[in-house]
């Protein structure tokens, strides 16, 4: 504990040892405030850090990109320009389920 934590500990416990509960919650406030700013300023601190150097990696080229998780669909290969009636039918029976060709 720093310095400053104990000292707002000691005057929180001596405020409810007196009896004066509005300056023992003052000073609970206080250490509470103190404390979670300390903790939110090192967490800026960490994310900053970390936020700068996956900029430096990227300006360095040391970023490993991740694979794509879904595999690239398969394309069918398309009817030439010159199809003839049948070719057509033939394949747009083939794209569509429970056709019976007719």
């Amino acid at each position: 504990m720093a310095d400053n934590e104990i000292t707002q500990v000691d005057t929180f416990v001596d405020q409810l040892a007196k009896g004066n509960n509005a300056e023992a919650g003052d000073a609970f406030k206080s250490a509470l405030r103190d404390k979670v700013g300390d903790a939110l300023d090192t967490s800026r601190k960490e994310y900053a850090s970390s936020l700068f150097q996956s900029a430096a990696n990227v300006m360095t080229g040391e970023v490993n990109a991740e694979d794509h998780s879904d595999p690239k669909p398969e394309i069918a290969s398309p009817i030439g320009q010159n199809a003839t009636e049948d070719e057509v039918k033939q394949a747009f029976n083939q794209a569509t389920p429970g056709n019976t060709g007719e």
